[in-house]
């Protein structure tokens, strides 16, 4: 189990190393946060260019949120903001100190309010 807090249900890793750093581009919904979060992503050594795009969706519990990877990208789904914001303190948990991390599937019914609802 891939140590995190909250802990998920489960997270899958994926197999691939996937960048996180100050060059990955910020896109999509929940545009109000990009800022703050631009000043927490770590300061690249190796990592190239890639995209974090977060999408809304009303369907997921309020606070909670889905982590895709493809490729060299990252997905966020949530249904508002703090759980955009929850999504990625979880990929910073990951990179631990570094500018990328192993790529993971975390489903969203474990997250829900910053609490594992399993």
């Amino acid at each position: 189990m891939i140590n995190l807090i909250p802990r998920p249900c489960s997270a899958k890793e994926c197999g691939c190393m996937v960048p996180f750093s100050s060059k990955t581009r910020l896109t999509g919904e929940f545009g109000s946060i990009f800022e703050l979060l631009s000043q927490l992503l770590p300061t690249p050594v190796r990592a190239g260019d890639n995209q974090l795009t977060f999408v809304r969706d009303d369907r997921i519990a309020k606070e909670g949120y889905h982590i895709t990877c493809a490729e060299q990208n990252i997905c966020i789904t949530a249904s508002d903001a703090a759980g955009a914001f929850y999504g990625v303190m979880t990929l910073l948990q990951l990179c631990a100190g570094k500018d990328w991390f192993q790529a993971v599937e975390c489903p969203v019914s474990c997250y829900s309010k910053g609490v594992s609802s399993c």
